[in-house]
């Protein structure tokens, strides 16, 4: 990956290093389905520079306190809008709530612009669409409600999710994909219906990622 190869790792923070892996991806033109693995690549040739900032505090900073917007949402105190939050804290945040280390998370997802992008081929995420569809549900959802704050996540959101990986299936999404993950609720009706994760369903993260990165 010629990106991540000619940048020094030494100084980059969690965001940098993902951003130098993803770039490296993006320029080398390699097909969608490869891109998992080219990632990975990567993402090692900095990993490691990655941890040593985590690890030092560089660039995580502090969140901002925050309350709860009535649809779920957190709102940054003494302000009406929602301000960003940064990529490493969602890792941080994830990896302290379920206990997966932040270098396993980086091989599954990406934040892109506030939103939660799964990384690799769709066939890492299960054997069938429902499988799969389920899986990118479940990690959005997670990633959503304990990295950034969202009590729950809007269908329309994990439908964008699951267009991306290719296992969005317009007949049984809404009523036998979502509906049918132990752990997770499905609140509202039509078209504001939202998936939340309940503990249990935060609790089967871990193996979760460890069957799309292929430990289990």
């Amino acid at each position: 990956m010629p990106t991540a190869a000619r940048t020094s790792g030494a100084n980059l923070t969690l965001t940098e290093s993902i951003n130098v892996a993803w770039s490296s991806v993006k320029e080398s033109g390699v097909p969608d389905h490869m891109q998992g693995r080219a990632f990975t690549e990567a993402l090692r040739s900095t990993l490691n520079s990655v941890q040593h900032a985590t690890a030092t505090g560089h660039g995580l900073g502090t969140p901002s306190v925050s309350r709860e917007e009535p649809d779920g949402r957190k709102a940054e105190s003494g302000g009406e809008q929602e301000a960003p939050i940064p990529e490493e804290v969602v890792f941080r945040r994830v990896s302290d709530e379920t206990g997966i280390p932040v270098d396993k998370l980086l091989l599954v997802f990406h934040i892109d612009d506030g939103a939660v992008k799964l990384i690799g081929q769709h066939t890492k995420y299960g054997s069938t669409t429902a499988e799969q569809a389920r899986a990118v549900a479940q990690i959005v959802t997670v990633v959503r409600k304990v990295g950034m704050g969202h009590s729950d996540t809007a269908f329309e959101v994990i439908k964008v999710a699951c267009e991306s990986k290719h296992c969005y299936d317009s007949k049984n999404f809404a009523s036998q994909h979502l509906p049918k993950i132990d752990g997770f609720v499905v609140k509202g009706e039509s078209k504001a219906r939202r998936l939340e994760a309940r503990g249990s369903g935060i609790a089967a993260l871990p193996d979760l990622i460890d069957r799309v990165l292929g430990v289990l």
